[in-house]
């Protein structure tokens, strides 16, 4: 499924999420898929790329790559967000 993402790609993913704060919302102005898009050169415009990056987070989350915590944000509003797992090795 993603033949073309290496690891190489995930470590900096995981590079630049750990750079900053990511939401797991798509719908969020600092949504994680943004992070993604800009590693990779993705254009968010286009509905096959969104869905492909969406796919990659989900993958990336349940290999450990990435995590889902939960917290508050600025206004004290609980919230989801993405983290970095466990860094990539290879």
């Amino acid at each position: 499924m993603f033949s073309d993402i290496a690891s190489d790609d995930l470590f900096l993913v995981q590079k630049r999420i750990s750079e900053s704060e990511w939401r797991a919302s798509e719908k969020a102005k600092d949504w994680a898929g943004k992070a993604v898009a800009e590693v990779l050169g993705y254009d968010l415009g286009n509905e096959a790329a969104k869905k492909q990056i969406r796919r990659l987070l989900a993958t990336w989350i349940k290999s450990k790559a990435l995590k889902v915590v939960d917290r508050k944000d600025a206004k004290r509003t609980p919230r989801k967000w993405i983290e970095v797992g466990e860094w990539v090795t290879d």
